[in-house]
């Protein structure tokens, strides 16, 4: 199977971007501008990706043997451009166009291994183009041809040669990565072992007037996905001295995280292996259990400086971490409040689930509600449509007593305190990959979302991101968002009747 064009979705953003930037015949004065690009959930895989001005989400997932790619865009041009290559490739069996989006499903059936093989193109194909600067059509045909040959190789391999592209995300006999972890101590020093996706990890650390020092090695006999860590280690504030060959990244981290001494660094390593192992388990097929539960031993947020204060909601006897991040409180976890408790609200009514619809989620996540519901409002009151129009602040909603949701403004003073929109990693208790990362003890965990718009199959995800509502309405039909999805911290207008988390603020 060929597999050509599966990431036209990618490129095609960034073509039509770079005209929206001004490149024309001409060449001069061409705005510089940049690719941004980050995967938003492992699976189903969703992947955005930014460039002048256009956004493009691009969602690929493994149903009954077959491909289904979804591709979304605010651009015109870039769905109408990407209906055509599906069309025109004979990879894809049935494509659906529309003004919001292109959908299209595989031809053939592939195998569990092809179908990982296509996400880690794209997963790839993303790292590669985030962070590029293009300001001419010259470097974006460069860029393009990196990223094409990530297609080729692909499409080499289908044809007789799979197992020389598998084995350096595979094992010989398993088409599932291997996994192993170690923390061995010696003096000063304590090493971690890492075994996780074809990629072996070692990490040398000691503590230094509470500043982790490590020394960093990760090695591959894939040269693709090297290039990719070799790009993300490069464009980390935190790493310093990176070098990279083609089979091995070699780098050196310094973070103060007020750590007291050697053994806390012992703890955060076996944690760390123990978080990379729940991670690993709940992500490749082999958990014991058919329903999706987290466990909560990652729920609780690191604390480099003692124990965090905990605080009970009055209403329902929950117990929350809080943290203080700057002049603000924060909760140190997401809102489980909910409809069944026994002073609850009817505003929560039929507007707040548990991911999957699995209470173990709740006691991990928290639970999902829709703005509304974070409001304390009605739908028919301030539902999708309608302007709520709240001007008095702080808005307690279905915040504990002594608490409020908190405005726009108030993210953004977090995303101040904690030194911009590429800090997410210092505040996620587990990121992408399973590392504990936690900075400050805010434990940011990936919430997945509910979808309850009109028109859609109202279904979770679990999208790979921490994403939390504000009391913020810039209109009718949204409320101001901000989500954590890797180092990204930004923030994003989404639809009222999607289904995300809450932490709410002191007074």
């Amino acid at each position: 199977m060929n597999f050509c064009r599966f990431l036209c979705s990618i490129f095609a953003v960034m073509a039509f971007g770079l005209v929206a930037c001004g490149d024309g015949d001409s060449g001069n004065n061409v705005p510089s501008d940049t690719v941004q690009c980050s995967v938003k959930s492992q699976e189903p895989l969703v992947i955005e990706s930014t460039f002048g001005g256009i956004v493009t989400r691009t969602t690929v997932e493994y149903k009954g043997g077959k491909l289904f790619q979804t591709i979304e865009s605010n651009n015109a041009q870039v769905l109408t451009e990407n209906c055509r290559e599906l069309k025109s490739d004979s990879d894809y069996g049935e494509v659906l166009c529309d003004e919001r989006s292109v959908f299209g499903i595989s031809q053939d059936e592939l195998s569990k291994v092809e179908y990982n093989a296509v996400k880690n193109m794209f997963i790839k194909g993303c790292e590669m183009s985030n962070g590029k600067k293009v300001t001419s059509q010259e470097e974006l045909n460069s860029l393009e041809e990196t990223l094409d040959s990530l297609e080729h190789s692909l499409s080499s391999s289908s044809d007789g040669g799979e197992q020389s592209f598998f084995e350096g995300f595979y094992s010989s006999d398993s088409s599932m990565p291997e996994f192993a972890c170690e923390v061995t101590r010696s003096g000063d020093f304590v090493t971690m072992v890492l075994v996780s996706n074809g990629v072996t990890y070692k990490h040398v650390a000691t503590v230094d007037k509470g500043k982790y020092l490590c020394n960093s090695t990760a090695s591959s006999p894939n040269k693709m996905l090297i290039a990719g860590i070799c790009s993300m280690q490069q464009g980390d504030n935190s790493i310093k001295e990176v070098l990279c060959t083609d089979d091995k990244v070699f780098y050196k981290t310094e973070i103060d995280l007020s750590l007291t001494g050697v053994d806390q660094l012992v703890d955060m390593f076996q944690q760390t292996c123990e978080t990379q192992e729940q991670y690993y388990n709940a992500n490749s097929g082999f958990s014991s259990s058919s329903e999706t539960v987290l466990s909560s031993s990652s729920a609780i947020a690191y604390s480099f400086n003692g124990e965090l204060e905990t605080f009970t909601d009055t209403r329902d006897g929950q117990v929350y971490t809080q943290v203080q991040m700057g002049d603000q409180l924060w909760m140190g976890q997401n809102l489980r409040y909910a409809d069944s408790s026994a002073t609850g609200t009817q505003n929560l009514m039929g507007a707040t689930w548990c991911l999957d619809n699995v209470p173990k989620n709740c006691e991990t996540l928290g639970a999902l509600y829709l703005w509304t519901a974070v409001m304390d409002k009605s739908i028919e009151e301030c539902g999708h449509g309608k302007l709520c129009g709240i001007t008095e602040f702080p808005h307690q909603g279905i915040c504990p007593n002594g608490w409020h949701v908190p405005t726009q403004d108030e993210w953004i003073q977090l995303q101040d305190f904690v030194g911009g929109s590429y800090k997410g990693y210092d505040m996620l208790a587990v990121d992408g990959s399973g590392n504990a990362k936690d900075k400050y003890g805010f434990g940011a965990l990936f919430t997945g979302e509910f979808d309850f718009r009109d028109g859609y199959n109202h279904s979770f995800s679990s999208y790979g991101a921490a994403h939390f509502w504000t009391a913020t309405e810039p209109d009718a039909n949204g409320a101001w968002t901000w989500y954590i999805n890797g180092s990204d911290f930004t923030s994003q207008k989404f639809d009222k009747n999607m289904g995300y988390a809450v932490r709410c603020v002191h007074d």
